[in-house]
C-alpha cells in the first residue's frame, strides 16, 4: 500500500514554499524555489549583463536578497514576478556599477564578451537562433519578449517586474515583436520556422 496522503501529492506552489521557508526555515522549499527558476532567471539577466559569468552571480545574488528577507514578498505580484523584480534591480545596479568602472579604465581594448549561454540551457537550434536574435533587439524589447514568451508572463507580471503599466507594456510588445521578425528575416529565418 501506498503511504502518501493526497496532499503529499500535491505541488506546492512558489508562495507556499516561500512561506514554509520564511516561517520554519524549510531549507527543502526553498531549494525547490531555486531549482523551479534559477535557469531561467539566469537566461534573464543574462540579457542585461551579456556574460554569463556575471548573469550566474547576479541570479544567485537574486536568490540570497529573497532568502535574507532584504526585501519582503508582499503578496500583490507573483512569487515569480517578484523573484524577477528582484533579479531586475540586481542587474540594472550590476550595469551602473561596470558603466562607472568603465569610465576609470585607461586600456580600451577590453569590451565585455557577449557570450552565448551554454547550449545545455538552450534546449533546441530554433531557440538558440532566437535567442541570438533577441539578444540584438534593445534591452526593453529583449526583456519584454523573454519574460512574454520564454517566462509565459501575462501583461501584468510584465509590468511589475518592468516596472512599466499595462498599455506600455501592450505597446512596448507590439514594438518588440516587429523589431524581432525584422530581425529573423534579415537573418535568413523563414516566416513559418517559428
Amino acid at each position: 500500500m501506498n503511504d502518501i496522503t493526497e496532499s503529499e501529492k500535491q505541488v506546492s506552489t512558489d508562495e507556499e514554499l516561500y512561506e514554509k521557508y520564511i516561517t520554519s526555515g524549510d531549507k527543502e522549499a526553498f531549494r525547490d524555489l531555486f531549482m523551479r527558476h534559477n535557469t531561467s532567471l539566469t537566461l534573464f539577466i543574462f540579457g542585461y549583463v551579456r556574460n554569463m559569468h556575471d548573469a550566474e552571480d547576479i541570479m544567485m545574488d537574486t536568490f540570497a536578497a529573497a532568502a535574507a528577507g532584504e526585501t519582503r514578498f508582499a503578496g500583490r505580484s507573483s512569487f515569480r514576478t517578484w523573484l524577477f523584480g528582484i533579479a531586475h534591480n540586481l542587474a540594472c545596479k550590476n550595469l551602473r556599477k561596470k558603466r562607472r568602472l568603465m569610465l576609470f579604465r585607461f586600456d580600451e581594448g577590453d569590451e565585455p564578451s557577449a557570450e552565448l549561454p551554454d547550449d545545455n540551457m538552450l534546449k533546441s537550434e530554433k531557440n538558440i537562433m532566437l535567442f541570438e536574435a533577441l539578444s540584438k533587439l534593445p534591452s526593453d524589447k529583449r526583456d519584454v519578449l523573454y519574460l512574454y514568451y520564454f517566462e509565459q508572463m501575462d501583461h501584468n507580471e510584465i509590468a511589475a517586474v518592468m516596472k512599466k503599466n499595462k498599455k506600455q507594456i501592450y505597446n512596448l510588445l507590439s514594438r518588440a515583436k516587429e523589431a524581432l521578425r525584422a530581425e529573423l528575416e534579415g537573418s535568413g529565418f523563414e516566416n513559418g520556422q517559428l
